[in-house]
């Protein structure tokens, strides 16, 4: 899996190039040969113990279209299209977990980082993952030096990636909470905003098909699961 060229690294928004045709003709062609969605993401982590539940969520109120699972495991093994990661202006982690995620995808991912100037919160842009096992990251900007993580950052955030999303056609996403951390949203906070942010989107978006909310705790995972049963309700 190739990065995407340097002058092409960040797409901010519009129709992807034709790089994002080329990616999605690939990653048809590897659907094809990947075991069924539920079953690959139920695989072992590195120490041997399995995390994660059955079967995902229908999304939609007729229980057909996309599916939204939960699932506590690392994020930098998650095996689908794309990671939804929040990120600062600079394209910078917001948690530990999203740091080790950058050290999990290597230089080829940081070379693609570098940035002219800082990017407004609540934009999102896809680059190349690196060395992790997806072919994208679309980045969803939520901080900045000068304006700090809000629910209406994150919301904005997080709308602006699904539409880069639904723009790449890509099937197979996974996200983390977003807004965490010290003096952010708390867990409750941001799993209803992600519950209703994707809720909006997957009404009328026909992509991605299948959503990963991956928790990091039993606490993170009860937390989101409720949010989108609540939201079904």
């Amino acid at each position: 899996r190739g990065a995407l060229s340097s002058r092409r690294c960040l797409q901010r928004g519009g129709r992807p190039p034709r790089r994002a045709e080329r990616l999605r003709a690939r990653l048809a062609a590897r659907a094809g040969q990947r075991p069924p969605a539920a079953a690959h993401r139920r695989r072992a982590r590195p120490d041997g113990t399995e995390h994660g539940g059955g079967g995902g969520i229908p999304a939609s109120a007729d229980g057909t279209g996309a599916v939204i699972e939960v699932r506590i495991e690392d994020l930098a093994f998650y095996s689908g299209d794309a990671i939804v990661r929040p990120a600062t202006a600079t394209l910078g982690a917001t948690t530990p977990l999203l740091r080790r995620l950058e050290v999990a995808a290597g230089t080829a991912l940081l070379d693609q980082l570098a940035l002219s100037e800082p990017l407004a919160v609540g934009s999102a842009v896809v680059t190349g993952a690196g060395d992790l096992p997806v072919d994208l990251l679309v980045h969803a900007i939520v901080s900045s030096d000068t304006e700090r993580v809000s629910r209406e950052g994150v919301r904005r955030a997080l709308r602006s990636a699904l539409q880069r999303v639904l723009a790449w056609q890509i099937a197979e996403i996974a996200i983390p909470p977003f807004g965490l951390g010290a003096g952010n949203l708390d867990i409750d906070e941001s799993a209803q905003l992600m519950a209703d942010e994707l809720a909006r989107h997957l009404d009328t978006g026909a992509y991605p098909t299948r959503v990963t909310l991956v928790a990091e705790t039993p606490d993170e995972a009860l937390a989101l699961e409720s949010a989108v049963a609540r939201r079904k309700g």
